[in-house]
């Protein structure tokens, strides 16, 4: 019964309990290093007499076992050897553990602290026998599994699962290869731990070995009784040091055959998954089985979770009320002061309880403040999650680079995101971790029963606190793992791996990604009345470069259009309804006016951008531009009274702010007179409506000019006029109907002066002072040829000669010449 015990735990030379015999390899590592320290306590210092009778059976190099560099006996007869000396070392242990057996055997007066060593030694090394051999017994069973996970991978030929294979399939494949790599890298580190333990065996044999030799030479050389009996005790003592270290390094090389066949079967299953997910990734799809046992699977979760916040919900009033209830006792004490009799003492233990049980209540509180906060975090790390899987599954059914793109942005966003909240939470599972370490230190230096429960309560409150931040952390490791695998997937960290054809349908996602970035970036949101179910709403609309860039595209393609139809509508009215080209004109530039606004309008409308985008011009700059369209409005208006009125058209003569001239333009804003020199004016159309308009055509283009001559004093009147007449008439372009008109209007100083008056038609292009050229050539001739003088300025000049002129001859005195200017 005593060695079936000592087969399933340790007893540690201080009294821990040690770890199970059949414990993993991993938890004989941390006992064989533990058991390596307190070797090296209780191997400090040992001196040692011969006492008879307690003398193991064979000497410890005869019963030497082997060491890690030498070849491991059979199983079997290494579990015999050990059954036989574990036999042997629980005799004396039997003896020390007598009465008065502490001292059994050590000579008279030996130090109680030696005699404790060498208890604790044989005690260890009773353990550690008892170790090795559950150690040998677990490396068979080791030895068989390696075995069979060696059948296993040569007998496997593929997955029972036909292809296509569910990418479901691959992420638990995945797992499994994480899983095993994560075990192999762990076992690989215990291994290097234990070659490290090993080697300070070695060399502590190798200097128990040479103590003991030394002191068997010092036996031997003894001649005393007393001192061959001291160097016998040491002699036993170093022999027993020996023996411990023999057997440790023994249990060491135990220890690293079963991490070896560990780590070959981990190595094996991690070769196994690697094998499956090679032939699952050959061919794996994700399809609409697989999204929806997701959704449905994350709605399991978010239900649970919703479930849960509920009840966090409705209990935490019940804990608030709690919290409060417990304070306002405690104030009520303290305002209240000590009950009738009750002592000081009592009085300060009822307020430590309070106090106590106040701290535990809200504790409670913040407890289940902090759960409810950190079941919202796992809530929006489900929504995260199924983000990640829905385009994950974009980019997987669509098989388009932009998809792919897509999905890969969503991946890169979410790992930044994860990876920054994930380094928060361990800061808070840091904070929180070291406040149950200051409970724990508040429970050793307590050492009150009272104030230890009271601790033990809260440690256990924040206890839960850490687990609820492991819960969140675990949530968030499975959804970075999730984005990682995605950039793996969609070519965030293989590109090297990608065909040229992946490679390039990734480039025009990219491309293609930008440019949607760079259409649809807005450059400003203006308010708009939005119909939602049937109901006018106000919101806001945004005005993108996309929209511009259409509406634009738009303008430029209905201008065209609409400068096409207004062309055609003036041909069709010359050529069908005998209007003047110029009318024409003047209409065609109207109907485009009018096109043209309603295509602004029609096109805002089209692209979804309200007029009011305008007001983004602000205050100050609208009243400038209210000031400067205001002349031109005024004029575009005037340019509409002129064409409804028609007080001039083209090629009237119109006379207006001192300019003559033909008009030969009419236009929205201005019109244009051309006058004799051939000076093209624009003039506003407003200035036709405010100030005096002289049409000299307007109803007519009969226009009466006239031409002034003198004759000289003594000519015939009536030969004057007649002649005139004549002249008049022989003119080809001066009008019949009405008559020439000749008058005798003046006596001038030097002159009869007559004037002729005659009528041109100046719509059909008569020059005016062409044709008064023409007349003043005519008069001059017939005067000639009548004898007729056309006089020159006279002027009489009359001297007064009553008194006679007085003449003088003066000298003018010349000045004196200036002197010259003084020398610099």
């Amino acid at each position: 019964m005593a060695g079936r015990q000592a087969a399933t735990s340790i007893r540690w030379p201080d009294g821990r309990a040690g770890l199970p015999a059949g414990g993993k390899p991993a938890l004989h590592v941390v006992a064989g290093v533990t058991m390596a320290a307190w070797l090296l306590l209780v191997g400090a210092g040992a001196q040692a007499q011969a006492i008879p009778g307690l003398t193991a059976r064979s000497t410890p190099e005869k019963q030497a076992k082997p060491t890690s560099d030498q070849p491991a006996p059979d199983a079997a007869a290494n579990l015999d050897g050990l059954r036989t000396r574990l036999v042997s070392e629980r005799k004396l242990l039997a003896v020390l553990d007598g009465p008065n057996g502490l001292a059994a055997g050590a000579p008279p007066g030996t130090d109680e602290r030696a005699l404790k060593q060498r208890h604790i030694r044989i005690t260890f090394l009773v353990s550690t026998l008892v170790q090795h051999m559950a150690d040998l017994e677990k490396l068979g069973e080791t030895q068989k599994r390696r075995a069979a996970a060696e059948k296993e991978l040569q007998a496997w030929t593929g997955l029972a699962e036909k292809p296509p294979y569910s990418i479901l399939l691959a992420d638990r494949l995945r797992a499994d290869r994480l899983a095993a790599s994560t075990e192999l890298e762990g076992l690989r580190g215990r291994e290097e731990l234990l070659r490290q333990t090993a080697d300070d065996y070695r060399e502590r044999l190798k200097q128990a070995r040479q103590q003991l030799r030394q002191t068997t030479e010092k036996a031997e050389r003894a001649r005393s009784e007393a001192d061959q009996v001291q160097l016998a005790w040491q002699r036993e003592n170093a022999g027993l040091w020996v023996r411990l270290m023999e057997t440790a390094l023994g249990h060491q090389e135990t220890l690293r055959q079963l991490i070896e066949a560990d780590i070959a079967i981990a190595q094996l299953g991690l070769d196994l998954a690697q094998r499956k997910l090679e032939q699952v990734l050959a061919d794996v799809r994700f399809n609409e089985a697989d999204i929806a046992q997701v959704r449905a699977a994350l709605t399991i979760e978010r239900d649970a979770l919703l479930a849960e916040t509920d009840r966090m919900a409705h209990e935490y009033p019940r804990l608030h009320e709690a919290a409060r209830a417990a304070r306002e006792a405690s104030d009520a004490l303290r305002a209240g002061g000590g009950r009738k009799g009750e002592t000081q003492a009592e009085y300060l233990a009822r307020i430590g309880r309070l106090e106590q049980d106040l701290e535990l209540k809200q504790a409670r509180l913040d407890l289940a403040g902090v759960h409810s906060e950190h079941l919202r975090d796992v809530l929006a790390l489900i929504r995260t999650r199924g983000v990640l899987w829905e385009a994950r599954y974009e980019g997987h059914s669509k098989q388009d680079g932009r998809s792919r793109q897509l999905a890969r942005e969503t991946a890169e966003k979410m790992q930044a995101y994860l990876s920054a909240q994930k380094r928060q939470l361990e800061q808070i599972r840091k904070s929180a971790g070291n406040r149950v370490s200051e409970i724990e230190s508040r429970m050793e230096n307590g050492g009150l029963p009272g104030r230890n429960s009271h601790l033990r309560e809260l440690q256990k409150i924040y206890g839960e606190h850490l687990g609820a931040i492991q819960r969140t952390l675990t949530v968030l490791e499975v959804n970075l793992n999730l984005a990682q695998q995605m950039l793996v997937e969609f070519g965030g960290d293989s590109g090297s791996q990608r065909s040229w054809a992946e490679r390039r349908a990734d480039w025009e996602a990219v491309a293609a990604g930008y440019t949607a970035a760079f259409w649809n970036f807005e450059l400003i949101a203006v308010e708009d009345t939005i119909e939602v179910d049937g109901k006018q709403v106000v919101g806001t609309r945004s005005v993108t470069i996309g929209k511009v860039l259409v509406a634009l595209l738009l303008l430029v393609a209905g201008y065209v259009l609409a400068l096409l139809a207004a062309r055609f509508l003036a041909r069709m009215l010359v050529r069908y309804f005998g209007w003047q080209p110029a009318h024409a004109g003047i209409l065609r530039s109207w109907v485009l006016a009018v096109e043209l606004m309603l295509l602004v309008a029609i096109v805002m409308f089209w692209v979804k951008i309200p007029l009011t985008v305008f007001a983004f011009l602000g205050g100050a700059v609208a009243i400038g531009l209210g000031f400067g369209m205001q002349t031109m409005m005024k004029n575009l208006i005037s340019g509409l009274m002129v064409l409804g009125e028609r007080p001039f058209r083209i090629g009237d003569m119109v006379e207006v702010g001192g300019i003559r001239g033909n008009v030969t333009n009419i236009g929205l804003r201005a019109s244009t007179i051309t006058d004799v020199n051939g000076i093209e004016t624009i003039i506003p159309n407003s200035t036709f409506i405010e100030q005096n308009l002289t049409n000299w055509t307007y109803t007519s283009g009969r226009v009466r000019f006239n031409v002034k001559v003198g004759v000289a004093y003594g000519s015939p009147v009536r030969t004057v006029t007649q002649l005139l007449e004549e002249i008049a008439g022989r003119h080809g372009k001066v009008l019949k109907n009405p008559p020439p008109e000749v008058l005798f209007e003046d006596f001038g100083n030097d002159a009869l002066v007559f004037s002729l008056y005659y009528w041109l038609d100046v719509r059909s292009g008569t020059p005016a002072r062409q044709v008064a050229s023409d007349l003043r050539a005519m008069i001059e001739a017939g005067f000639s040829a009548q004898g007729i003088a056309i006089p020159y300025p006279q002027r009489d000049v009359h001297l007064d000669a009553t008194n006679p002129v007085p003449v003088r001859v003066v000298q003018v005195e010349e000045a004196p010449p200036s002197p010259p200017p003084p020398l610099p």
